[in-house]
């Protein structure tokens, strides 16, 4: 039979080591994969460039407040504003679900920028603010 004490303690190295995962950063192709949590912390920082790599419609919809619309699906205008993007500075990509994000966010560190963030969850998960109605 197993003590109370050692189901305890077992427990414990359970609560711990989720309360660390939590905080882990997911790392794809030298992009931060950041939860909801990590991403709105981020957010509120100066000196993060938001990029909202979603369609007009969905930006027009709801969107994050500061972040620039960067429409992913517009290759055209998506390779113009990139190219206008500062690589010096840190870039905090999202879309809907996270699969867009990090598409761009592939780009983005293909074009040299090297801090680079990605909304793993996507906008269409986000529980921070936001600007307008978001529709799911």
């Amino acid at each position: 039979m197993i003590s109370a004490n050692y189901l305890k303690g077992l427990l414990g190295l359970v609560l711990i080591s989720a309360s660390f995962n939590s905080c882990r950063v997911d790392r794809i192709d030298g992009i931060n994969r950041l939860n909801n949590k990590q991403f709105g912390r981020k957010a509120q920082r100066s000196g993060f460039v938001i990029l909202d790599v979603r369609t007009p419609t969905e930006y027009d919809s709801a969107h994050m407040a500061g972040s620039v619309l960067m429409n992913v699906k517009d290759s055209l205008s998506f390779i113009e504003k990139l190219s206008n993007l500062d690589p010096s500075k840190k870039y905090l990509v999202y879309c809907r679900s996270g699969v867009r994000s990090l598409k761009a966010s592939r780009a983005l560190k293909e074009a040299g920028i090297k801090k680079v963030n990605d909304l793993a969850e996507g906008f269409k998960n986000w529980d921070g603010p936001s600007d307008s109605t978001k529709i799911k």
